[in-house]
């Protein structure tokens, strides 16, 4: 496996937005906004150790049926970063992310025993 000092890849974030992490270094990243029904979260840390770059994710939120929590975690190689999807429209090539674990929480199910 390559070890590299610094990770470039593409994410999309209400466009095409080039990330830069050096290896030991953690990023973050949220956002809020409340809704007609409730409200919704959405977080990211990506963090790279030198060969793999990793993605936990979460997303949380109210709405009529109550809260969902979702969440997960992707990773790539260095090697794979620019090996995954190309949005031709965007003109870029986004990460080869492999799913690791994933989770997801009703809590109105919770609530009612489910």
């Amino acid at each position: 496996m390559t070890k590299a000092a610094t990770a470039r890849f593409w994410e999309d974030h209400n466009g095409a937005v080039l990330i830069k992490i050096s290896a030991g270094q953690t990023l973050h990243h949220s956002q809020f906004s409340r809704t007609d029904e409730g409200w919704n979260r959405y977080s990211r840390s990506i963090s790279f150790d030198g060969e793999t770059v990793t993605l936990e994710w979460c997303s949380d939120g109210t709405d009529c049926d109550g809260r969902m929590t979702r969440g997960g975690t992707v990773c790539c190689s260095v090697e794979n970063l620019a090996r995954g999807y190309t949005d031709l429209e965007l003109g870029v090539t986004f990460p080869d992310w492999q799913n690791g674990a994933d989770y997801q929480r009703d809590h109105a199910a919770e609530a009612m025993g489910y």
